[in-house]
């Protein structure tokens, strides 16, 4: 439910608020535009919302899933696996020593 609630109001207000803040606001080339808000409130919104979103996940989380958890499969999802696999390729000597990051 956590990464679910945090996919989808991320998508959503990506959708919505991208071409908004590029067609609708201010400061297009041509001077035409809809609504007189810098574009720049646009992109304060969007990380706003998202910021939100990140915290409202958190909330919504199984009680057993503690915060590290969380971190690393719901906010992270993945990446932490994959720069852990990038820095166990990175060994060109395979000297198989435990760095520090580890």
């Amino acid at each position: 439910m956590s990464i679910k609630v945090l996919t989808y109001i991320y998508w959503i207000s990506m959708i919505i608020l991208g071409p908004t803040t590029v067609f609708a606001f201010q400061g297009n080339p041509d001077g035409n535009f809809v609504q007189r808000i810098p574009m720049w409130v646009g992109i304060v919104v969007f990380w706003a919302i998202t910021c939100i979103a990140v915290v409202l996940s958190y909330v919504v989380k199984n009680k057993e899933t503690d915060f590290s958890t969380w971190y690393k499969n719901v906010f992270l999802y993945g990446a932490h696996e994959l720069a852990y696999e990038l820095a166990i390729r990175h060994d060109e000597l395979r000297t198989a020593a435990q760095p520090w990051w580890q």
